[in-house]
């Protein structure tokens, strides 16, 4: 699919083209420190998640130090970080009309 896997931005971008987002319109959330380096080299506002067994009590400070806008430690809590993530938008379309496409892995 595509041809350099995470911290490459690779399939972040390969997502966006194929959702026809321009990468500043998307969203990533990513429990990876890698994935965190890939949405911010694709040009995307990477969400940090440290809720999963396999994350340890120190894994959203890592989140955070690799660029997350902001980490959540449960997927209840993600409406509300959207609410909260500001994301590169058209000034010319009302925020209600903008269309932001979320990708996660």
């Amino acid at each position: 699919m595509v041809a350099c896997g995470k911290p490459a931005p690779d399939l972040f971008l390969y997502a966006a083209q194929r959702l026809e987002t321009a990468p500043e319109h998307c969203l990533v959330v990513e429990d990876s420190p890698a994935g965190i380096d890939a949405a911010g080299a694709a040009g995307m506002t990477a969400i940090g998640f440290c809720g999963g067994s396999h994350c340890g009590p120190d894994h959203g400070a890592r989140l955070q130090d690799r660029g997350a806008a902001l980490v959540i430690a449960d997927m209840r809590e993600l409406a509300t970080a959207l609410a909260k993530t500001r994301v590169s938008r058209d000034p010319e379309v009302p925020f209600s009309r903008q269309r932001i496409s979320v990708i996660n892995r």
